[in-house]
């Protein structure tokens, strides 16, 4: 029996370590930078008072075409058009100085909720006006939870006192 309860206990422990390597990694990575990858790779998870961050959207490393041959050029790669939206703003809202350009801002997080930042990329703004599909689209999930007790409204004391 003990000799089973030992083994349990470190199998336990080698999938606890292994998971809290994997965290370490994640924070690592989020502590390196305030650069959010829009991969679909996480779904973050934020308190409201979070303050806001920057963040870029933009084409992998490797743009091709129709072919398959990777497209070098820059005034091609700078002719694709970026958006990026949220499903609830009030949640999870993408911020940029130019509205014409989406591509790079800031993250504002407002209130408790779920929201998904949405990445689309056309190849011109012409297909984006006519309502052609995008050469791609990403997205990311946001949960932002209650924040970190700010203030108390309200305090009281109830007593139950037992006559002497």
């Amino acid at each position: 029996m003990l000799t089973f309860l030992l083994i349990a206990f470190a199998v336990a422990l080698v999938a606890l370590l292994s998971v809290i390597r994997r965290q370490r990694r994640i924070i690592k990575t989020l502590r390196a930078g305030p650069r959010i990858n829009l991969k679909g790779v996480f779904h973050l998870i934020l308190k409201n008072n979070q303050p806001a961050f920057p963040y870029s959207f933009d084409a992998g490393a490797v743009v091709t075409d129709e072919e398959g041959e990777q497209i070098t050029d820059p005034a091609v790669l700078e002719s694709l058009v970026k958006e990026v939206t949220s499903t609830d703003e009030g949640v999870v809202k993408a911020v940029t100085d130019a509205p014409e350009d989406t591509s790079k801002g800031m993250i504002e997080v407002g209130h408790s909720g779920t929201s998904t930042l949405v990445g689309k990329i056309w190849k011109n703004q012409e297909t984006k006006d006519a309502g052609g599909d995008p050469l791609t689209v990403v997205s990311e999930v946001f949960t932002i939870t209650t924040g970190d007790p700010a203030a108390v409204n309200e305090a009281e004391f109830n007593f139950t006192v037992e006559p002497i």
